[in-house]
């Protein structure tokens, strides 16, 4: 499609410039032209900012996956869902300093993050939708179990 695209806007820019050798009577074509090139090159650039933002999304999403099914976290959801009273804990952990505290609250964390991303106030704003659909259920069942 770009291809195609500056194919024509080639063949566009040697018409106009062929049209000004015509002669004044010509230059409305020429005017005309050289605006249906500026038009096409804005839609060019348009497709191409819309690939890159749909490129980081992807990127985004990519990311928050591997984030989400790395070592850590999986330790950190093991340990969430052994524990009995998860309120209990994490306030235990965290007032004795202990190093559990932060294991407990990767997972908050993570969806603190998966939030941020999808609020307004975020500069990506990542479709909520994207998200849900890739993490299913999961959300739901880690924020009942934080309650």
């Amino acid at each position: 499609m770009f291809w195609i695209l500056l194919l024509g806007i080639l063949v566009l820019s040697a018409f106009a410039t062929f049209i000004n050798f015509l002669g004044k009577e010509y230059n409305y074509l020429a005017s005309f032209s050289s605006a249906l090139i500026l038009l096409i090159a804005a839609a060019v650039a348009y497709r191409q900012l819309q690939h890159g933002h749909n490129t980081r999304h992807a990127d985004i999403i990519l990311r928050l996956l591997s984030t989400w099914n790395s070592e850590y976290m999986e330790e950190s959801r093991k340990k969430l869902w052994q524990t009995k009273n998860v309120e209990k804990a994490i306030l235990d952990a965290y007032n004795n300093n202990n190093e559990d505290a932060w294991i407990f609250l990767r997972v908050a964390n993570f969806f603190e993050l998966v939030g941020f991303l999808c609020s307004k106030d975020s500069k990506e704003l990542l479709d909520l939708h994207r998200i849900k659909n890739i993490l299913e259920d999961v959300p739901e069942e880690y924020y009942k179990l934080y309650q």
